[in-house]
């Protein structure tokens, strides 16, 4: 049955959902730190406090609260930096902020507030904040499903990026409107600009994040078009790009590593491979801590394993988790069949 991704595969919220007793009390001790810090120090080293714990707090942004306390923090880092003279300190702030909004999926609030920031970012040549402002904007406007004006910013983004000559602005153009057009189910147009975007990325070291996603997301793009064995070599791309994001950025990346072994499971689920596609939702758990339920997946490696029932019963929970979901429904079709 033919998979159609509808984007990137959202595994840091499994993540940032799993309950892990040692990590969130190293986490509290790393916090009661730096609010020491902060209460004891001024200037640079107090604003860098202050940075980190916004970091932590990034991280939680889905719990209640706490993009409460993450957006007071921004508030102070940019008075203090704004008061000190520091601009391209004051700009980032500006910039967390709109991606706190986006990290929390007030869209709405990204699509008020980012066309000001932009301005700001323009006016002081922060460019690097201006572009992933520029990127969450449009994405904004396609997560609340306005396409055409997600893609009009996209394009006037990639424009300004062209006639600065920045590579890596250009390519992070390129990554937002491929996901535009993959959510308008064009994915020949999705996969010509996922490939321009590996090329204007492939040597911004700063920016294998985005390099790493968008490799991923040519991967599920090639299996939305049943092109399994260039989706295959792709994927096996991939790895090597996030061994190069974990090296260049000195810690571990598990989203990284979690979107690429869901692709791998996609891929060997739909060529029938059900072994090799089990042994990867194995991964998924171990990275995920079992959070990241894969119902769907599970179902198909069991119908494909002729187990029948216990593939109907995996099936209900997709459907029950994603109503709307064709490929699931299809899927139980053929189980009852």
């Amino acid at each position: 049955m033919k998979h159609l991704p509808a984007g990137i595969v959202l595994f840091l919220l499994a993540l940032l959902s799993v309950p892990c007793i040692g990590a969130q009390s190293n986490r509290q001790q790393r916090k009661d730190s730096l609010r020491l810090v902060i209460a004891r120090t001024k200037g640079a080293e107090q604003r860098l406090a202050r940075q980190e714990l916004a970091r932590i707090y990034l991280i939680e942004v889905r719990k209640e609260g706490v993009i409460d306390t993450l957006l007071t923090l921004y508030d102070t880092i940019e008075t203090d930096a704004r008061q000190q003279g520091e601009v391209a300190a004051e700009g980032t702030a500006k910039a967390n902020r709109i991606g706190a909004y986006a990290s929390k999926s007030l869209f709405g609030k990204v699509i008020d507030e980012a066309p000001a920031v932009l301005e700001f970012l323009s006016a002081n040549g922060l460019w690097k904040d201006y572009y992933q402002t520029s990127m969450q904007l449009a994405d904004a406007y396609r997560r609340t499903e306005n396409f055409d004006r997600g893609l009009q910013e996209a394009e006037r983004f990639y424009a300004h990026a062209k006639a600065r000559g920045d590579r890596a602005g250009m390519g992070m153009a390129q990554l937002t409107l491929s996901r535009i057009y993959s959510g308008q189910r064009r994915f020949s147009d999705a996969e010509a600009c996922l490939r321009e975007c590996i090329g204007l990325l492939e040597d911004e070291r700063p920016y294998l994040n985005y390099l790493a996603t968008a490799y991923n997301n040519l991967a599920t793009n090639l299996i939305g078009q049943q092109r399994y064995d260039e989706a295959l070599e792709v994927a096996r791309a991939t790895e090597e790009v996030n061994r190069r994001y974990e090296e260049a950025s000195h810690t571990p990346q598990p989203s990284a590593w979690g979107n690429l072994w869901v692709t791998y499971t996609d891929i060997y689920r739909q060529t029938g491979k059900y072994d090799l596609a089990q042994r990867c939702i194995d991964r998924v758990d171990s990275l995920s801590r079992g959070a990241l339920k894969m119902y769907k997946e599970r179902g198909h490696v069991l119908y494909g394993q002729k187990r029948y029932r216990e593939a109907l019963e995996m099936l209900d929970r997709a459907a029950e988790a994603s109503p709307g979901n064709l490929e699931v429904k299809g899927l139980k079709l053929m189980t009852l069949a």
